[in-house]
């Protein structure tokens, strides 16, 4: 009986840690996303209007807290925030690389008279936001459908009771 506490103990522990882990990840990840979207912010009118458009930095703020206050333990939920961090990454790397071009571009020679092409990597920052978007819905629902059906459990368990 003692083994079998201390494994459910230790699962439980390794869940909270390994969530505590993700949520840390996706705080680190956001942090490189702020500096990233504040310094790209105002060079083209185009990259402002995507950004603008894709209010990322409000969208990840808001990714990181819901996920700093799961207190669901489930593989489902884990496996939603890995896939969350994932996405987060690729944006963070979009966005540097993004950032990157501009300063390369401003280097050049009459920069301000050439055309600053960044519509491919534009384009996957947005497919990469919309990934975003829907791995947060399949987190929210994720959570819903476990709450449910947790919320079942007791009403079967308080039917058992009267019968």
């Amino acid at each position: 009986m003692e083994y079998i506490g201390a494994s459910i103990t230790t699962t439980l522990l390794s869940g909270l840690i390994g969530k505590q882990l993700m949520s840390q990840a996706i705080s680190d990840a956001s942090g490189s996303i702020y500096t990233n979207v504040s310094s790209i912010f105002n060079y083209n009118t185009k990259i402002n209007e995507t950004l603008n458009v894709l209010d990322i930095k409000e969208k990840v703020k808001i990714v990181e807290e819901i996920t700093k206050n799961i207190i669901i333990n489930d593989k489902l939920i884990d496996s939603c925030i890995m896939s969350i961090h994932d996405i987060i990454i690729h944006i963070r790397e979009d966005l540097k690389i993004i950032n990157s071009v501009i300063k390369k571009h401003k280097e050049k020679y009459l920069s301000n008279w050439r055309k600053l092409d960044c519509g491919s990597l534009l384009f996957n920052l947005r497919m990469h936001s919309s990934i975003l978007d829907k791995r947060l819905e399949n987190l929210i629902k994720s959570i819903n459908i476990l709450n449910f059906l947790e919320y079942s459990k007791k009403i079967n368990k308080i039917k058992e009771k009267k019968e």
